[in-house]
């Protein structure tokens, strides 16, 4: 099993082998790894790692390597590749923006859009699904759930304002 790590930009691998935790940095030219022994430590090694490996390149005169410079090959089928130049250009873009953008949009959470929904109506049948009788004094039974992108969001309500007599069974 593989864990993740991250600081300052860079993200390394931890895994678990003979009884030590390596730690890898990742996603740069560079080979850089370290190991330790206690869990509790990976994320200050992980830190030191990334800090020793700056600190070295610039006693040396050598850039260190940036994770994501921004520039990335994609492998898909040719098909795939004339639809995606062709929505791009029917767009107005190019398809490296149109990728971009494709992208942008797949990570971005969806705007929560609430929806209220009233179930008052139902309040009676929920009561008798319920195998009980309408309770004598109830005034108003009401609930209400609020959907954010198909889901139950944490705030629900459902109440009934009744007297306090006790619900009776069938």
């Amino acid at each position: 099993m593989t864990d993740i790590v991250e600081y300052d930009g860079y993200q390394g691998a931890v895994r678990y082998e003979d009884g030590l935790l390596h730690i890898r940095v990742l996603h740069i030219e560079d080979s850089i790894s370290a190991t330790c022994a206690d869990a509790g430590q990976v994320q200050n090694e992980f830190q030191a790692l990334v800090d020793d490996y700056r600190e070295t390149c610039e006693a040396v005169g050598k850039e260190p390597s940036r994770p994501y410079k921004g520039l990335f090959n994609v492998r898909i089928e040719p098909d795939l590749h004339r639809k995606a130049a062709m929505a791009a250009t029917s767009t107005g873009m190019n398809l490296n923006s149109w990728v971009a953008r494709a992208i942008s949009e797949k990570l971005s959470p969806a705007p929560a859009v609430p929806i209220s929904i009233d179930l008052s109506r139902y309040a009676q049948a929920i009561l008798e699904s319920a195998h009980t009788r309408p309770v004598p004094g109830v005034k108003h039974a009401y609930s209400r759930m609020e959907l954010v992108n198909g889901e139950v969001s944490s705030q629900f309500e459902a109440f009934i304002i009744a007297t306090n007599a006790p619900l009776s069974r069938h």
